[in-house]
């Protein structure tokens, strides 16, 4: 009692105390701060939560887009479909939230101000602060029931919900925003007036609610025969019925009414008067034939438009101004639209196919004026529908809309090429058949199946009639033997088990049943691993019978041996996989996961996982994964034990073993990735992005926030932090690891230089021009377009950085790197940090540069101390006095160094001298026709000394002007530095060792700062470096970690010269040479590709041509004489230009 009564004095003090330091009203709303400042006889100051920092991907929305809003400053725009819902950064049209609640998004706004979003479900409102969906801090949760929609009065803050409950068939609540209260302001029982009276019928439910400030009234739309009521706010009271003729649909957001009705030519589309019902026709929507009909879209959000498609034409119409945007697009289902203010612009939702369930839908931003696409949001992502793996290799097929692809795995990339299935072929099933070592494809609309040889270039692929038409047709399910010597089939109306081998049918049974509820499901069938019985499951398709059928039956005889029966009503039979020895067979029941005795149908067991949804087995059938929101279990069969339990964030589409029995592989449409997981690690290792170009990846390590992709792809996974975005090629230097697939895969310890949670904000960077008259000002390609008088010049650079310091400014000419690049590229970053977040620091720069004929085109980046860059800034500027065509024409500076004896005879080599020699004649053998002079320089053996090398650069930096062309190719060792600050190395002649000693690597070799202070300085805007760079015998054990490093010092090189770069080598890799080619495989492809291989058919070898070729080629070639593929490297970020004309 004393301690009581002291803690109440204490308390009683500490308040009064408190008034002065202006913490009173805090202490007494807050019992748990109170006791904080009574256990420590203190003030308690709350702490900012951690700004959080995110990584965010290019994920579309996967369902029809339901509205659309922007925020009241124009910075931030949300779109939302059932699933998900999406907060735009409106300037660079990037997505920074994406949010997928666990019930369907019926309307979602913003409230107050740009920092709130209300998202409505059928059970409450949520209410996010700062865009924080997953904070619990964040949310305040309205928990109600029965919600079927939603209008919003902006105005007064107040929230309208049409509701459907036990008691009354329908009543409308408010919910007050501010006062955080709601109130019933309508109920009646509506069914008096519907046909229906069963409450679960979909057409006697709500369909619709929608709010009018013009009238001060409600209406309710009920889906049964366009049933619709209007209420009165001010009076609580419905009014009389609008006659249904006059087809009211809802209020619009200007207010009014809306009625779409038909005449013999057209569709009108009126505003009706809620209290006279008189009908107001204000536009016409023309049809294309009296069989043509429209859908309305009513908008869901103030600001949105109305949409009106018919057959062959949409219509968007305004309401502010009554006028309609026509579009003969009839492929493209728009189900939203919503106006940009200032631009004359609208976004639309739309679906490419008109598909619900598989379609990828864009937001696409038209002129308001004729309808002309200005540009697409976001990135393309290529939305996974169906998933196949190898259980034998990391490889899969999947499926995307009508497109499928097989996708390699790689230690470098995502292999990815389009299957040319026939025209409408649609991908039921598919199968790796391990005896005819072939994929099988089974095509949804008929008996028929696909097969392609993995290692084909897929230039036709065999279709395969199956005999088996009588039994079934579309084919649903698959399942082969272990040896893949007998195939299942399950169709809509029938089994069957297939010898390939032979062609011929095994065993047909033909099914009572329409097949319609194999929708959903993802395993009905199932062959023992030895071919002995065959498992199925089906519905009868007599009306009478509710009844799902397990069947199983001999192969060899055709004889059931058993049939289970079960209930359909609450009940689902799924996921057939017969046992190792084939002596059980394992079904998930809604109640979980069952064994059966497989001769007698009996239970054997039952794991009890129903809290847990879809299954996949191994392909013994020893192992099964299951999953739920928050957890991945792995099971062992028939035991039941649990062998790991990963953590998981959210559902996935699908889930299945790949490679081995250590790995997983899951589909999110939601998020359009792809996701890795190790079992041993207990984690997940990687999420993979694929695009609507296949030649186009990404991968994330989402433990470190490392990342590999091709060159495009990186400009679109973004680093948001709190609500700057920033694109992740912001933190190339620290974030990039090349090969990083490979090195998940094996396990590898990876870490980032630098934590996330460490990661300061992008600084920011502007550029002007200075001291010229301006002309003609125009913005193009979203950044601006200057025309002055002088020849030269001068750029005015301003860039700020928040918690660290600016450590250089990089400026680019037409690509081209021509200023800056001062913090070297190898530079440790230091981890600790003087400076408070909130310190602003700034650096200026002023430069002038000669301008070339036509248009200049600048680039400016500022970088940071940690190595962060910011947003580039960007214009272009052309000169009204500068010649068209410049003086001297354009020339060719060649620097070749070949090196196959050295100094230490042990790193002589055999074919780099004839390498560097043959390049040197194939690329000079048309340069007369293509420049107007050839400068040539060549360096072999005992003259490739890194004196001469230096000298010789130098004299190019002096020679060469901005439309000269540079070409760099080198033939011999090159090295990665194992010290502190690694760099790599080109090995001149006089290296005597290669590790093991810093200063004389240093001392002797050619760097890669070198190499990039050169690219830098000499003016020619194309450039082209070649490296043919082996690693030495004793590199051995540390080339697994060098390789990636050389090969990130490539990319770094390549990116922050804005030049191209190919290299031979990569991780763990060696530059081959085979005696049987007279070159090293690199540069045997290399000239192949120059006479012309490469050519795609215009007469011409450009840069990207030869990239493209030598990706493609080297690992075919290498395989084929060393029996292992060898990926090179390549990376450019400059101009493409002619290298050969064959």
């Amino acid at each position: 009692m004393q301690n009581q009564i002291r803690l109440f004095t204490t308390a009683i003090g500490l308040l009064f105390g408190c008034i002065a330091h202006g913490q009173y009203e805090q202490l007494v709303n807050d019992p748990e701060a109170l006791k904080a400042v009574v256990d420590n006889g203190g003030f308690v100051t709350k702490e900012k939560p951690p700004e959080s920092r995110t990584l965010s991907t290019p994920a579309p929305h996967t369902r029809w887009v339901r509205g659309m809003e922007v925020s009241s400053d124009d910075e931030f725009f949300l779109s939302y479909d059932s699933l998900s819902l999406k907060i735009w950064d409106t300037k660079r049209r990037v997505v920074i939230k994406n949010y997928s609640p666990e019930t369907d998004i019926l309307k979602a706004h913003f409230i107050n101000d740009e920092n709130t979003v209300c998202i409505v479900t059928e059970s409450g409102l949520s209410f996010y602060t700062d865009f924080e969906f997953g904070s619990k801090e964040s949310t305040e949760q309205v928990k109600l029931s029965g919600i079927a929609d939603a209008a919003y009065d902006a105005e007064n803050q107040i929230i309208y919900l049409a509701q459907e409950t036990s008691d009354t068939y329908a009543q409308v609540t408010s919910y007050d925003i501010a006062a955080k209260t709601s109130k019933n302001i309508y109920k009646s029982d509506f069914r008096e007036f519907l046909i229906h009276k069963n409450p679960n019928r979909y057409d006697d439910h709500v369909r619709r609610i929608t709010y009018s400030a013009k009238y001060k009234m409600l209406a309710l739309n009920f889906a049964y025969r366009g049933v619709f009521k209007l209420i009165d706010l001010r009076t609580g009271e419905a009014l009389s019925d609008i006659p249904q003729a006059k087809q009211p649909y809802g209020f619009l957001p200007n207010g009014e009414l809306l009625s779409v009705t038909k005449s013999p030519k057209d569709m009108l589309i009126s505003y009706i008067n809620p209290v006279t019902h008189e009908l107001n026709t204000v536009a016409r929507f023309p049809l294309s034939s009296k069989y043509d009909n429209a859908t309305v879209y009513m908008p869901h959000n103030v600001g949105n438009m109305l949409i009106v498609r018919g057959f062959e034409t949409t219509a968007i119409l305004d309401p502010r101004t009554n006028q309609i945007i026509t579009q003969s697009k009839p492929a493209e289902l728009t189900t939203a639209a919503f106006p940009l203010e200032g631009s004359n612009t609208v976004i639309m939702g739309q679906s490419l196919t008109g598909n619900f369930g598989d379609s990828h839908i864009s937001l696409n931003q038209y002129t308001a004026k004729d309808g002309a696409l200005v540009r697409s949001w976001g990135a393309a992502g290529f939305i996974p529908r169906s998933l196949y793996p190898r259980s034998d290799a990391f490889e899969f097929l999947i499926q995307h809309e009508y497109e499928t692809r097989r996708v390699k795995i790689t230690d470098n990339s995502l292999s990815s090429e389009v299957v040319p299935t026939p025209k409408g072929f649609y991908l039921g099933r598919a199968y790796y058949n391990t005896n005819k070592n072939r994929w099988m494809l089974g095509d949804y609309k008929d008996s028929k199946y696909l097969e392609f040889n993995p290692d084909s270039k897929f230039d036709t692929l065999e279709s395969v009639e199956t005999n088996t038409d009588s039994f079934f047709s579309q084919i649903q399910f698959f399942d082969q033997t272990s040896d893949g010597t007998l195939l299942a089939f399950h169709g809509r109306t029938g089994v069957a088990v297939y010898d390939p081998i032979n062609q011929s049918t095994r065993l047909g049974t033909k099914l009572e049943t329409s097949g319609g509820y194999a929708f959903g499901k993802a395993q009905m069938i199932a062959i023992s691993p030895e071919g002995r019985n065959l498992a199925y499951v089906y519905q009868n398709n007599s009306p009478k019978e509710n009844t799902w059928h397990l069947v199983c039956q001999e192969i060899s005889t055709g004889k059931t041996l058993w049939t289970n029966p079960y209930s359909i009503e609450n009940e689902v039979i799924d996921h057939l996989k017969f046992s190792e020895d084939g002596n059980l067979l394992y079904i998930k029941r809604k109640a979980g996961l069952y064994a059966l005795f497989a001769m007698t149908g009996e239970v054997f067991r039952n794991y009890d996982l129903s809290e847990y949804g879809l299954y996949h087995y191994n392909k013994a059938g020893t192992l099964a994964v299951t999953w739920r929101r928050n957890s991945i279990r792995i099971i062992a069969l028939p035991s039941g034990e649990t062998l790991a339990d990963l953590p998981n964030d959210h559902l996935y589409d699908q889930l299945q073993f790949i490679g081995n029995d250590n790995f997983l592989i899951g589909s999110d449409r939601n998020l359009a990735s792809i996701s890795l997981f190790s079992i041993k690690e207990g984690k997940k290792i990687a999420q993979m992005y694929l695009f609507d170009d296949p030649n186009r990846w990404l991968v994330r390590d989402p433990q470190t926030g490392l990342f590999a992709s091709d060159q495009t792809s990186q400009e679109h996974l973004y680093f948001v932090q709190g609500k700057q975005v920033s694109p992740l090629a912001a933190y190339f230097d620290d974030f990039y690891r090349p090969r990083l697939l490979g090195s998940l895969i094996k396990g590898l310890t990876l870490e980032s230089p630098i934590d996330l949670a460490d990661l300061k904000r992008a600084p920011r960077v502007n550029m002007a021009i200075a001291g010229v008259s301006q002309r003609g000002l125009s913005v193009e390609d979203e950044f601006e377009s200057f025309e002055i008088e002088d020849s030269k010049v001068t750029l005015e650079i301003t860039a700020t950085g928040e918690g660290s310091p600016i450590e250089d400014i990089r400026i680019y000419h037409n690509g081209k790197l021509v200023s800056g690049a001062a913090r070297g590229l190898f530079v440790e970053d230091d981890d600790e940090w003087d400076q408070s977040d909130e310190e602003i620091f700034t650096k200026n720069s002023r430069e002038t540069f000669e301008l070339t004929p036509g248009k200049n085109r600048f680039r400016v980046i500022a970088i940071n101390e940690q190595g962060t860059e910011s947003i580039p800034d960007e214009l272009a500027v052309s000169s009204i006095n500068a010649p068209e065509v410049a003086e001297g024409g354009i020339a060719m500076h060649m620097l070749t160094i070949g090196i196959n004896k050295y100094r230490n005879p042990d790193y002589n080599l055999n074919y780099a001298l004839a390498d560097a020699k043959a390049v040197e004649a194939t690329l000079s053998k048309n340069y007369d026709s293509i420049f107007t002079r050839v400068e040539r320089y060549q360096l072999f053996d005992a003259e490739a000394t890194r004196e001469n090398i230096i000298a010789t650069l130098e004299l190019i930096k002096q020679e060469a002007g901005p439309r000269d062309v540079f070409i760099f190719y080198y033939a011999g060792h090159g090295i990665m530095s194992d010290d502190n600050e690694p760099q790599f190395y080109l090995a001149p002649y006089e290296t005597t060792q290669l590790y093991g000693d810093r200063n004389s690597l240093r001392e002797a070799a050619v760097s890669s700062d070198e190499l990039l202070k050169y690219s830098r300085d000499i003016l020619a805007q194309k450039q082209l470096f070649i490296l043919d760079a082996c690693q030495s015998a004793g590199a051995l054990k540390t080339v697994a970690v060098r390789g990636a490093s050389e090969e990130k010092a490539i990319a770094q090189l390549a990116r922050s010269t804005g030049t191209h770069w190919l290299t031979a080598t990569g991780s763990e890799q060696f530059a081959t040479e085979f005696d049987q080619l007279g070159h090293g495989a690199f540069t045997y492809t290399l000239l192949e590709a120059l006479k012309g291989a490469a050519d795609s058919g215009d007469g011409i070898v450009s840069v990207n041509e030869l990239k493209a070729y030598i990706e493609a080629k080297v690992p075919e070639v290498t395989e084929q004489y060393k029996g292992e593929a060898q990926y090179p490297a390549s990376y450019g970020y400059g101009q493409d230009f002619p290298l050969a004309i064959p």
